[in-house]
């Protein structure tokens, strides 16, 4: 299926869910095969046990990818992230057997990998691939603060959170085509998570304790953190409703979740079966009345259709329906009038027809 838009007019390879997931596993499939075919062939040579071999199956995915995206047009159809995740993949082997465990050199060269592939690619795994390796760079660069690093590295990572948000946020802003519109929305999410999360009271706890040799103990600061734990989702939803973000709106909603479960695991109120029922039950009240309240649009929010719907909405079903169903036959056929038989083998397939 060849999409066409006023974003990529040239024309992009696009298929559907079932057949981008299908190529995918292909890829995977095609390439491991592919690569071990090499690794025998020059498995005589000690050269398939250095990372450099690595980095030359890199480099021939690469090549492959190029070959894809340029030649047949492939966007987001499974070929090219599998190459994509390849590349990536076989860069972060090399670069562990090179620097053995220095990951701060492994997260620095994976960052800037990332960002380069996404801004050639539009890849939105890329995008969040950058997002983590950065992050990973800020947490192992911090933790060589020693005693200092360890106990200001939550607020740290809020902080290098809350900076790429609203970079990304400013960036979407500004963006005038569609190209990375999926790569920064994914940004965005990511630092929404990260952000909840580096104050999370549990992720912090046992983050505590795997920097203390296993030591679980209570935090310093935990009034703070299990303030934030709890706070923080409904400020996302207060944003997201003020702001018309649904990014915003769908984080908070989900990171809810993560705070019921963060304080379920310390106080336990209800069995756990028992609480699922109850805030599934909240949870379906709570649907019901929203989508009664917005059926007459209010506030700017309304439950009816949007006006640009998904490609499946585009499709003229009821057309198709009625086409198929009809009573009379097509326009200029009679049943009077039979088709032919034709003089080649009885098929109708000459010019007698």
């Amino acid at each position: 299926m060849i999409i066409y838009d006023s974003a990529f007019p040239e024309g992009t390879y696009r298929p559907n869910v079932m057949i981008r997931i299908g190529l995918f596993l292909l890829t995977c499939v095609i390439t491991s095969f592919a690569a071990g075919l090499l690794s025998l062939i020059f498995s005589a040579s000690d050269i398939i046990e250095t990372p450099g071999w690595l980095i030359f199956l890199a480099v021939l995915s690469y090549a492959a990818l190029e070959m894809v995206v340029r030649s047949r047009q492939h966007y987001q159809s499974g070929v090219d992230d599998a190459l994509i995740l390849t590349v990536v993949g076989l860069m972060i082997a090399a670069l562990a057997m090179y620097s053995k465990d220095n990951y701060l050199v492994v997260s620095a060269v994976v960052t800037v990998a990332c960002v380069l592939l996404c801004l050639r690619f539009a890849n939105m795994l890329m995008a969040m691939g950058a997002n983590i390796a950065l992050l990973s760079f800020v947490f192992f660069f911090w933790l060589r603060l020693e005693e200092i690093g360890k106990l200001t590295l939550p607020f740290v990572m809020m902080v290098v959170s809350g900076c790429v948000y609203v970079f990304s946020y400013r960036l979407y802003a500004e963006i005038k085509k569609r190209y990375y519109e999926d790569s920064i929305k994914a940004v965005q999410l990511i630092s929404l998570f990260t952000f909840y999360l580096s104050g999370n009271y549990y992720v912090v706890q046992q983050l505590n304790a795997v920097l203390n040799g296993g030591k679980l103990h209570a935090l310093p600061l935990g009034a703070f953190f299990w303030i934030w734990t709890g706070l923080v989702p409904f400020i996302y939803i207060a944003f997201g409703l003020k702001m018309k973000n649904i990014i915003l709106l769908r984080g908070g909603l989900i990171l809810i979740a993560a705070a019921a479960f963060t304080f379920r695991n310390y106080y336990h109120i209800m069995p756990f079966e028992a609480l699922l029922c109850l805030v599934g039950v909240l949870l379906i009240a709570l649907a019901y009345g929203a989508i009664k309240y917005l059926n007459t649009p209010k506030h700017g929010f309304t439950y009816l259709e949007p006006d640009e719907g998904e490609l499946m909405d585009k499709l003229k079903v009821e057309s198709l329906i009625v086409s198929e169903t009809a009573p009379q036959a097509p326009g200029g056929f009679t049943h009077d009038k039979p088709f032919g038989g034709g003089n080649f083998g009885g098929g109708g397939a000459s010019s007698n027809f």
